[in-house]
């Protein structure tokens, strides 16, 4: 059973096994050892959220463009570093590039997300909402991969306002201890935050009703 985005089940999301280890990346195995080592220099330093490297990044790209890894180093350092629309665009020409790339899929299901262009999210992960059925080949899957990509669907869900599915990761993450950096408090914070806009829109709505054809001011008579 798939979990759809509007569906509250949540037993899908983790039928796979997950892992803490580096993961065997074929297209960096297969750069000189020197350029493996700037790689993995410029990970660590993307992960630190340096923003020196950013100049590194851009000049690593121009000699391996065919690496998706970098763009999302690069387009996470400009976002975090303010420059949102160099970030945007980099987000942009990574998911143009590699579409089955997950963190493309990801960065770029949240750029949609936040210009209000929430259909696009269905077409994004192509009607799948677990890591499984999105790579079928795979059986195990980085941490940082699931937390990511259960990060993005409970943005989703809160957008569509399928709050009950949000709860419930949150249950099974906390049952599986899986508070991995900070993510409880990041969705539990934003489920917060839809749940209060959603209070207020039904508010609104009802002052709304209330009102008389010609009452010129509006008319309180809210029941709880």
């Amino acid at each position: 059973k798939s979990v759809e985005p509007m569906d509250s089940s949540t037993q899908n999301l983790f039928a796979f096994t997950i892992t803490k280890e580096p993961l065997p990346d074929p297209l960096v195995d297969r750069l000189s050892s020197s350029a493996r080592r700037r790689f993995h220099a410029m990970a660590h330093a993307a992960y630190e959220g340096d923003n020196c490297c950013i100049s590194q990044i851009e000049e690593f790209l121009k000699e391996y463009p065919h690496l998706p890894k970098p763009y999302n180093f690069l387009a996470s350092l400009y976002m975090n570093n303010g420059e949102n629309e160099k970030g945007e665009a980099v987000i942009k020409e990574m998911y143009a590039k590699f579409p089955r790339y997950l963190f493309a899929k990801i960065a770029y299901a949240k750029l949609c997300m936040a210009s209000s262009h929430i259909h696009e999210f269905e077409k994004i992960f192509e009607g799948k909402y677990n890591l499984k059925q999105l790579y079928p080949d795979r059986d195990e899957f980085h941490i940082s991969e699931l937390i990511a990509f259960t990060d993005v669907l409970c943005e989703h869900a809160c957008h569509k306002r399928n709050f009950d599915f949000v709860r419930k990761t949150l249950q099974a993450f906390k049952s599986m201890d899986l508070d991995y950096q900070g993510i409880v408090k990041i969705i539990k914070d934003r489920l917060d935050h839809f749940e209060n806009l959603s209070v207020m829109d039904r508010m609104l709505s009802k002052i709304q009703r209330s009102r008389k054809p010609g009452d010129k001011k509006l008319r309180f008579n809210l029941n709880y």
